[in-house]
């Protein structure tokens, strides 16, 4: 974006429970369905979607840059595939909703790749319950008999992603 100053996101401290709920909350206004187009959910939101050819290790990729909530950019790899861009595009959001939003920041902030901590794990538990909401990942879970690689298609995130998301969620097969 340019060469301003950004804070770095502080935890919002919510419960793995009280995330997961705001995430499908947010899902649900935004009329977000399985396999939806992430890029028309970060334009209603007023962001950017960039991909930039970068350096794989770049921390410029995979970032969040927020000017105001009515105006951020989400910076994605051009080397990555389309599943892996949703999950760090609803990880992005993340950030954005939980450690700007949600404690009312006025000051720009960034979040950057290969961030580490509980802000890291707070915004991939939105990210999971944005992109494959508990219920209807555990009612497609009975239905496709605990196929891993139909829920990932299904919701089209990862195999990894879905393979965690059916661990978090304790679902056997």
């Amino acid at each position: 974006m340019n060469s301003r100053v950004y804070v770095l996101p502080a935890p919002c401290n919510l419960s793995t429970a009280q995330i997961a709920e705001g995430a499908e909350e947010v899902a649900n206004v935004l009329k977000l369905q399985p396999g939806g187009d992430l890029e028309e959910v970060v334009h209603a939101l007023c962001g950017r979607v960039v991909y930039e050819s970068t350096d794989p290790w770049s921390d410029e990729s995979g970032s969040i840059f927020i000017e105001t909530e009515d105006d951020f950019e989400i910076v994605l790899p051009s080397h990555t595939s389309v599943a892996r861009d949703r999950f760090t595009v609803a990880h992005e959001l993340g950030h954005y909703f939980l450690h700007f939003a949600f404690p009312n920041l006025t000051t720009p902030m960034r979040a950057q790749r290969f961030g580490s901590g509980l802000v890291e794990i707070e915004a991939n538990i939105f990210a999971a319950s944005f992109l494959m909401p508990e219920k209807l990942f555990s009612e497609k879970f009975a239905e496709f008999e605990g196929h891993t690689l139909l829920l990932a298609d299904y919701f089209k995130v990862s195999h990894s992603a879905a393979a965690v998301r059916e661990k978090v969620l304790k679902l056997v097969r």
